[in-house]
């Protein structure tokens, strides 16, 4: 299934790119990673922990070779790799039932995409449009790693079953950090790849001017509106739940980091996130009780958590 999904992933590779995807390395990391993830031990602590390690390595060939073309042949030649760290981690266990084992594997791939995510952001460069192409099918057309963040930030924040398998009592919270910190690349990633013919801001984007591709590109905004918008459901969203709990040291930190997750996707996607029903008027609600709530706080105590998340709202 994934390699049906990413079949035509990478971008036809430049003559100068040929070197790189005959690079040594590239391939041993290749060949180990499909290894790794083949066979009856493919669900296991070890093939996590080796996943692990060479996702690591092949973010530090990639940084290493700091160059678009890098980031180009690296697509080429480890997308069967990423195939299978994807089936791998999915056939493992669903992502409730997780392991910090499998949390650190998944956190190692998304850096890695990341990574290539911000090699094909650099501007004014052709080359950087086919790599953009590239990562965008990765990272946007396919629902899988929006709705793997998603559901790891459900997990690393109210899984008690997750905290208490963690070995340090911040582990839960760093990867949480990590998770938002990533989420946020991405959104801003959305931003760019997908362009202002997709948000709406060109007359282009609009009625029978609309360009096949322009269509398609707004059909993977509105998804990962959709997907996004989840964050905030009353209830049931990362976000409304993380805002329901108690602001202390420990809170704050992801409470913080989920606002500044919000001011971006505010900034991109504007009223778009208020649409699903009820989200409006419970954060409007939240907005006017609980800041009046912080405001007071931050005045009684200038060093508390609530002096930054106030900060912040100012």
């Amino acid at each position: 299934q994934h390699r049906a999904l990413m079949d035509g992933l990478a971008s036809p590779l430049a003559a100068s790119e040929e070197v790189k995807a005959h690079d040594p390395e590239l391939l041993r990391l290749k060949d180990q990673l499909v290894k790794a993830c083949a066979g009856s031990s493919a669900s296991g602590t070890d093939m996590l922990q080796k996943v692990q390690q060479l996702l690591l390595d092949a973010r530090r060939w990639l940084v290493a070779a700091g160059s678009l073309q890098a980031a180009s042949a690296m697509l080429q030649v480890l997308e069967p790799a990423f195939s299978a760290v994807e089936s791998a981690l999915q056939q493992s266990a669903p992502v409730p039932a997780w392991s910090p084992d499998h949390v650190a594997a998944a956190l190692a791939m998304l850096h890695l995409y990341s990574a290539l995510a911000q090699h094909a952001a650099v501007p004014n460069q052709p080359a950087a449009h086919q790599l953009r192409k590239a990562v965008r099918k990765l990272l946007l057309a396919r629902p899988y790693v929006l709705d793997l963040m998603l559901e790891m930030l459900q997990l690393v924040h109210f899984s008690a079953d997750y905290h208490a398998q963690c070995a340090a009592r911040h582990e839960a919270l760093a990867s949480a950090l990590m998770l938002w910190e990533l989420l946020d690349g991405l959104v801003r990633f959305a931003g760019l790849a997908l362009g202002p013919q997709a948000l709406g801001q060109g007359a282009a984007a609009s009625g029978s001017n609309r360009q096949p591709q322009d269509a398609a590109q707004a059909a993977m905004l509105q998804a990962a509106v959709t997907k996004l918008a989840g964050l905030l459901a009353p209830g049931t969203g990362t976000v409304a739940r993380l805002m329901e709990q108690q602001l202390t040291d420990q809170t704050a930190a992801a409470q913080i980091a989920a606002m500044q997750l919000l001011r971006h996707m505010f900034d991109l996607l504007g009223a778009q996130l208020l649409e699903v029903e009820g989200v409006a008027q419970h954060y409007v609600a939240l907005h006017f009780g609980e800041f009046s709530r912080y405001y007071e706080a931050a005045g009684s105590d200038a060093s508390s958590a609530y002096t930054d998340v106030c900060k912040l709202h100012l």
